[in-house]
């Protein structure tokens, strides 16, 4: 959270210092326009530098808004970019806390997989119930006999 604040405050400070060079540019230019529109004598001459400076202003205001969208889309990418390292970071903690806390879970579902007794193997019976043989000799006397034809 002090990363989005920071990025807030510097955000706010770079619109606050294109705003003031804007500001002072602006009172600039509206400074050279009012001196040279008293040097013009006919209309048509103050007619053709306002319309100069009006083309000017608007080429201007276009390039303020493309640069202040531009500090709004870096702040906004680094934002996403803070956030996502943050979640993917509280991620693998959570995903490691995970495998810790069920390490021993894991591991003792993985010695139920052996056979519950060693050398012995289980077969089901018609009924369903599990027996237990000892190896080949074992399966041959109590599993199923296969009869085979004449």
């Amino acid at each position: 959270m002090i990363d989005l604040a920071q990025l807030c405050v510097e955000t706010a400070g770079r619109i606050a210092e294109l705003n003031s060079k804007a500001i002072h540019e602006s009172l600039d230019e509206q400074q050279a326009v009012a001196l040279e529109a008293s040097n013009e004598c006919s209309p048509l001459g103050a007619w053709r530098l306002q319309t100069s400076f009006a083309l000017a202003g608007t080429a201007k205001a276009a390039a303020y808004w493309r640069h202040l969208n531009e500090i709004a889309l870096d702040a906004f990418t680094d934002a996403v970019g803070g956030a996502e390292s943050r979640i993917n970071s509280t991620f693998i903690a959570l995903n490691r806390s995970l495998d810790e806390a069920t390490d021993g879970v894991r591991a003792s579902l993985l010695m139920e997989d052996v056979a519950p007794h060693a050398g012995r193997s289980c077969k089901r019976g018609t009924d369903h119930s599990p027996r237990f043989d000892t190896g080949l000799a074992g399966a041959l006397a109590v599993g199923p006999t296969l009869s085979r034809g004449p």
